[in-house]
């Protein structure tokens, strides 16, 4: 099988957080796929089928890879990463929920971001237990806050 590089694949460029651009290659992905000419002659498909899963399953991984080294660079670039030596920590996610800019549903409802974390992760942030009084507050103040952005930057947009 020949392999084909398709001319129009670009890459992106991103602005980091010193406004200097970070450019992002673009990168070859593709899956090998090959059936043996017995297999073909006699039309085996649980050959070919297996196959196909296999080259799906090489392609699924080699994507995933490339959307996590990607976003890893982004938000690194973009200062937008919460590193904690200690793990999972309330102060880590509320510093990381600091950082995203929330947006408002039709009705001017905050809407909350979901969390991304490895199982492990979210057992460890699970096992702190219940958040404190202390911690509801922080976070109820922090929707607020957030909220009133989103309501500031709605105001700001003007129709064409």
């Amino acid at each position: 099988m020949q392999f084909v590089s398709m001319p129009s694949t670009v890459g992106s460029r991103v602005r980091d957080n010193e406004g200097l651009d970070i450019d992002l290659a673009p990168e070859n992905i593709g899956f090998e796929f090959s059936m043996s000419i017995a297999a073909v002659r006699d039309g085996d498909y649980d050959e070919f089928a297996a196959e196909i899963d296999r080259a799906a399953e090489g392609l699924a991984r080699d994507l995933m890879r490339l959307w996590v080294d990607t976003v890893d660079r982004v938000t690194d670039a973009t200062g937008n990463v919460v590193r904690s030596s200690e793990g999972p920590t309330f102060e880590a996610i509320y510093e990381a929920l600091s950082k995203i800019e929330y947006s408002l549903d039709d009705e001017g409802n905050l809407i909350m971001p979901a969390l991304v974390m490895h199982p492990d992760t979210a057992a460890k942030l699970e096992a702190l237990g219940p958040l404190t009084e202390e911690q509801e507050a922080m976070l109820a103040e922090l929707r607020e806050r957030k909220r009133g952005e989103a309501l500031a930057r709605r105001r700001r947009r003007r129709l064409p």
